[in-house]
């Protein structure tokens, strides 16, 4: 074959990096799965700009996504036949953990999976001896091919240090999956002889589930949530300080001063705010039985952010990778307690007690003689 003729000459002024459909999800996989496979985090964003600086050729943002799936496949293994494995799973969990929450459930008509809650012995009994009554209650989204929520039931031990109880893996989160979730694991919480506390955000399902399943607990609103949400609204320049001053503080007469202030600057925000009864956020309402001052369930958001490498994993690989870290949390811990004072306090316990008695000096004792 000849070429006789061409016609070189061309005034289109063409497209710099334009689509390749040769640069398809499986070719985008085998060129970034290494760098994948170091940088979990690495996003269908940053494939595309990869792509786009390295070879000049634009991807859309589902090739990227494929591409990515790819990847995680090829480095955790399948994600489909993983739903299958769940219920060998809790037969295996149970067999290892006895007396653990370890159950799958599934659609009866489809057999399509719901969720999978998993809880060991060992937080249960360690909520029930060692904790003070106080529960987080919080959701985070679920990073691998098919998405999902994982819900979380946390504590906090006796050094303020996060104590994770139980999760629940499912689908979405809605009113069904924490009627699934809390109510399989009341019994274990409720075996705790004191007056159990929840904290959460104002989810109306959630309230009225907690309320339903259990009736004698008290019942905390996050104020962070609160207040974001109530900035959608209300807007002024002492909003946050008036406002927060009145949630933490721990006089009735002092949060008062806070919101009658607040009413006269921003007067839609204490209307706003006094919607709920005091004892859902104001500090100084509070119960005292958790003897917990928290007004946000910002240790729920750590606990999140704690599972952040394992939620793009396939769930089986998920429970396995937490369960390793709840023992490592666990062990740490021990060996950690056994270098204490067994006969004092704990190490946040002694620091709070050394500030208050750094500023005692600046108080001064009324409505009492020197022996209240």
């Amino acid at each position: 074959m000849v070429l006789r003729h061409g016609n070189f000459q061309h005034s289109c002024e063409g497209k710099l990096g334009a689509d390749n459909t040769l640069c398809n999800a499986p070719w985008v996989a085998r060129e970034v799965e290494a760098l994948v496979r170091d940088v979990r985090a690495m996003t269908p964003k940053s494939i595309k700009t990869r792509m786009k600086t390295q070879y000049g050729v634009e991807i859309s943002y589902w090739t990227a996504w494929n591409a990515r799936q790819i990847c995680m496949e090829s480095i955790v293994g399948p994600y489909d036949q993983d739903y299958h494995d769940l219920p060998s799973l809790c037969v295996e969990i149970l067999k290892s953990n006895p007396r653990s929450i370890a159950r799958t459930w599934r659609q009866d008509d489809t057999l399509q999976w719901t969720g999978t809650l998993v809880a060991f012995k060992a937080s249960l009994n360690g909520f029930v001896k060692g904790c003070r009554p106080i529960l987080g209650l919080d959701g985070c989204f679920l990073k691998g091919k098919y998405g999902g929520v994982c819900l979380s039931v946390l504590s906090l031990d006796a050094n303020n240090g996060l104590f994770p109880i139980g999760v629940y893996m499912c689908r979405t989160e809605f009113k069904e999956s924490w009627l699934d979730f809390l109510a399989k694991i009341e019994p274990y919480l409720s075996a705790d002889p004191g007056k159990l506390t929840f904290i959460s955000d104002r989810q109306k399902g959630l309230i009225d589930l907690v309320a339903e399943i259990f009736p004698h607990a008290n019942h905390r609103f996050c104020f962070r949530h609160m207040f974001k949400n109530m900035k959608k609204y209300h807007k002024g320049a002492h909003l946050e300080r008036l406002s927060w001053g009145a949630v933490r503080a721990f006089r009735q007469n002092k949060k008062q001063e806070f919101l009658n202030q607040l009413g006269i600057d921003i007067p839609g925000a204490k209307d706003y705010l006094e919607k709920e009864p005091y004892e859902h956020w104001c500090r100084s309402h509070f119960d005292c039985t958790a003897k917990c001052e928290h007004i946000t369930n910002n240790y729920c958001e750590f606990f999140n952010w704690w599972i952040m490498k394992i939620r793009d994993k396939p769930l089986t690989k998920t429970f396995e990778r937490l369960s390793l870290m709840l023992m490592k949390l666990m062990f740490e811990r021990r060996t950690k307690a056994e270098s204490w004072d067994q006969g004092g306090l704990v190490p946040r316990a002694v620091k709070h007690l050394e500030y208050l008695m750094a500023h005692y000096g600046e108080y001064d004792m009324e409505g009492g003689d020197k022996n209240e």
